[in-house]
């Protein structure tokens, strides 16, 4: 009986698949991949709601651990795609947290580090020539 009421206390492991992507801001606490991987994508958000096409920004791999995010900021969000037979849960309590959260910073800091750190491109491809300036980039457009 009071297994079941500490159950009710906290969220169940899920299934995270490619085809039902997660915004991180609507995720809360801590979770663990636990079979799988995650991959993480930035994207820019209309009205709340993904929209055009994604960034790829780093890959969770089972083990670690994945927290939700405050709010999306502006027009930007983060989507978490699990693979193939992916399954997150609930994370551990202390200490295991500690060192989650420790790999996740990490994790976030060699991202926002890298040299060639995503970002959005500076315009949209049109139809016929462009001329680029050093470090200028331009993209196609998002579907």
């Amino acid at each position: 009986m009071t297994t079941a009421l500490l159950s009710l206390d906290r969220p169940a492991a899920r299934a995270l698949g490619a085809d039902a992507p997660l915004p991180l801001h609507e995720l809360t606490g801590s979770w663990q991949v636990r079979t799988g991987f995650v991959d993480l994508f930035a994207v820019r958000l209309v009205d709340g709601h993904p929209a055009g096409r994604r960034e790829f920004l780093q890959r969770i791999p089972a083990g670690a651990m994945l927290f939700g995010l405050p709010d999306a900021v502006g027009s930007l969000g983060v989507l978490a795609v699990g693979g193939l037979d992916t399954w997150i849960a609930p994370g551990p309590g202390e200490p295991g947290l500690a060192a989650g959260i420790d790999g996740w910073i990490a994790g976030m800091a060699d991202l926002l580090a890298a040299p060639d750190a995503p970002g959005w491109p500076d315009g949209t491809a049109a139809a016929g020539g462009a001329s680029l300036a050093a470090g200028q980039r331009l993209g196609g457009r998002g579907r």
